[in-house]
C-alpha cells in the first residue's frame, strides 16, 4: 500500500500557495495539483497567474466542474474590476464574489430588465458567469428561469 500521504494544506492562503507550489515541484505530473494551485491563486486574487494555470490544464481537467467554476469566477472578478463596469454592475458582481449570491443576482436581474435589448448587456454576461460559479443545480435552475423570464 505504497504512495505518499495526502498533504494537509494550511488555512493561510500564502502558506497554502507555497505548499501547493512545493508539492507540484515534487510531483509535476500530478495534474490535480495544478488545479488546486490555480484555485488557491484565484482565492488570493492572483488573477493573472491563476488564469495562466487554468488555461494550461489538460483537457480532461479543464472541463472538470471546479475548473469551469474557477474560470467563471475569474471572468466575473475581471468584469467587476473592469473600467467599463459601472458602479451598480460592479457592486452586484462584488456581492456575488463575496458570497452574497442572492443579493448580487437580484441586482443583476433588475439591471437586466433595463438592458434586455442590449446585445452587449453587462448584466447578462455577469449573470451567466455568476451562475456558472454556483454549485447548487437547484439554485442555478431557479435563477436561469428568472433570467429567461426577463429576456423572453
Amino acid at each position: 500500500m505504497g504512495g505518499a500521504a495526502p498533504v494537509v494544506l494550511s488555512d493561510d492562503p500564502v502558506e497554502r500557495i507555497a505548499q501547493l507550489r512545493a508539492a507540484l515541484v515534487a510531483t509535476p505530473a500530478k495534474d490535480s495539483l495544478k488545479l488546486d494551485l490555480a484555485l488557491a491563486l484565484l482565492g488570493h486574487d492572483e488573477l493573472d497567474e491563476a488564469s495562466r494555470m487554468l488555461e494550461a490544464l489538460p483537457a480532461a481537467l479543464y472541463q472538470e466542474a471546479r475548473a469551469v467554476r474557477a474560470r467563471a469566477r475569474l471572468a466575473l472578478q475581471r468584469r467587476a474590476e473592469s473600467v467599463t463596469a459601472d458602479a451598480r454592475h460592479a457592486e452586484a458582481m462584488r456581492l456575488v464574489l463575496r458570497g452574497d449570491t442572492t443579493a448580487g443576482l437580484e441586482q443583476l436581474v433588475d439591471m437586466l430588465r433595463d438592458e434586455k435589448h442590449d446585445e452587449d448587456s453587462q448584466a447578462r454576461a455577469a449573470l451567466v458567469e455568476a451562475l456558472q460559479m454556483i454549485e447548487d443545480d437547484t439554485v442555478v435552475r431557479d435563477w436561469r428561469r428568472r433570467m429567461a423570464a426577463v429576456l423572453f
